[in-house]
């Protein structure tokens, strides 16, 4: 356990020197670890805000199921925790927004209450809010700062199989303050989403109810929060990476990558290829998958 926390640090030393240099204009390069300093709890994903120069890191409560977990803000330079603060229960996915200077905590939680989100002042780290979002597990999250605004996705309910026999949906959340702005029903159990600034929309991939069955991509205006298209795509349908310099979003599928206008939620082509992740090159625009 103790092993897991330092290494976990270690790669937010690695992570934050990265940024470093990205945001001083130098080239990234692999650096050693500034500092290895132990964490609270289990460490479960972390995320980088650069223009505060600061990496937040969450950690799952090891002694309890039930008890909250916490958020320990380092600095990007150093390494050193600056601040650690006490979340919900299990969080599990963290964003940043640039444009409000606010961190978004996804609290899995366990028991009652079950799902909620603590937003975060960037700058101090000071918690300034809880807001519980769904009925049912949220399992993303992505920001709109051209609209101010945070787009989590909800799981809908599943059987005792695992297969999926609702719908999820999308609670979206102002920006700047947190507050649930309204909450959006989506295809049935969504497993990923996607922000184009540029179009002003949300990609949300609809799983289906198991692998074996067809899914969907729910696209949705970021503004309004609604949905206004969904459209089918094949088996297997994962995770989605958009491409907002030419509009277009990447889904996985058992049956191709499926290549959609982001604005109009039209399917372009599907491209022949099998895989269960995607990436994106900015430098030479272009879309790899695993094999």
């Amino acid at each position: 356990m103790v092993r897991q926390r330092h290494i976990a640090l270690a790669l937010v030393a690695l992570a934050a020197s990265a940024v470093g240099a990205w945001w001083a204009g130098a080239p990234m390069t692999a650096a050693a670890p500034v500092r290895t300093a132990p964490l609270p709890g289990q460490p479960i994903a972390m995320v980088v805000e650069a223009r505060t120069g600061r990496v937040f890191v969450a950690a799952a409560n090891v002694s309890s199921l039930t008890a909250p977990g916490s958020i320990s803000m380092l600095d990007a330079a150093t390494g050193a925790v600056v601040r650690t603060v006490t979340v919900g229960v299990n969080p599990q996915v963290l964003a940043v927004s640039d444009a409000t200077l606010r961190t978004f905590v996804v609290n899995a939680g366990y028991g009652s209450p079950r799902y909620t989100v603590s937003v975060l002042d960037a700058r101090t780290g000071v918690v300034l809010r809880t807001v519980p979002v769904a009925a049912w597990r949220p399992v993303a999250i992505t920001v709109d700062d051209r609209q101010r605004r945070v787009f989590i996705l909800n799981a809908g309910p599943l059987n005792r199989t695992g297969a999926g026999v609702g719908r999820g949906s999308v609670s979206v959340l102002d920006g700047a303050s947190g507050a649930l702005v309204q909450t959006t029903e989506v295809g049935r159990n969504p497993s990923d989403l996607a922000v184009d600034g540029a179009a002003g929309r949300i990609v949300v991939v609809n799983s289906g109810a198991t692998v074996m069955n067809a899914g969907s991509v729910s696209v949705l205006n970021a503004a309004a929060g609604h949905v206004i298209r969904t459209v089918p795509v094949g088996p297997g349908a994962g995770v989605v990476v958009v491409d907002a310099r030419t509009g277009r979003a990447f889904v996985t599928t058992h049956a191709g990558i499926y290549v959609l206008d982001t604005r109009t939620g039209a399917v372009l082509r599907i491209v022949p290829a099998a895989g269960s992740a995607l990436a994106l090159d900015r430098a030479t625009w272009t879309c790899s998958h695993d094999r």
